[in-house]
């Protein structure tokens, strides 16, 4: 009977464990996720009113978080962070303005507005925080594995 009653403890113990590192990983995610889409915010924020607005934390499921960047009517999210398609190697990438009527370059759209395409320089905001932040997420990790393995008193 001694061996029942230690083997359900020891399953109450991994039960115990399992939740309570659940609930450290989770809000230890929520904190590093937060404080990337904060840094990202401080990144980008001279150059887009639009932009630092638009990100968001959320955890998903037991294990992950997900910073969300932008949304309709938005595109430069990807354009400052990667630039056109095929263009992750230059420094800038291409888009309309509208152009003053007799502009030199402009090009009329069908319906009669002038438009001329411009270089504009990228402004990464993700890339630099992920690659900042990586080993301080992974020491927090550590963190919450350890806390949540420390025997009940």
């Amino acid at each position: 009977m001694a061996d029942v009653l230690t083997l359900d403890q020891f399953a109450k113990q991994m039960d115990h464990a399992a939740r309570k590192l659940n609930s450290e990983i989770r809000a230890d995610l929520r904190k590093a996720g937060k404080a990337a889409a904060d840094d990202m915010r401080a990144l980008i924020a001279p150059y887009s009113k639009k932009i630092p607005v638009t990100i968001r934390v959320n955890t998903a499921g037991n294990f992950s978080v997900m910073i969300t960047i932008g949304g309709p009517g938005i595109p430069e999210t990807i354009l400052l962070e990667f630039g056109n398609k095929g263009g992750e190697a230059k420094a800038t990438f291409r888009h309309p303005v509208f152009a003053p009527a007799g502009t030199h370059g402009a090009r009329v759209r069908d319906d009669g507005t002038p438009i001329l395409w411009v270089e504009q320089p990228k402004h990464p905001y993700v890339l630099p925080v992920v690659v900042m932040r990586g080993p301080w997420v992974a020491e927090i990790m550590q963190g919450s594995l350890a806390k949540a393995f420390q025997p009940s008193v």
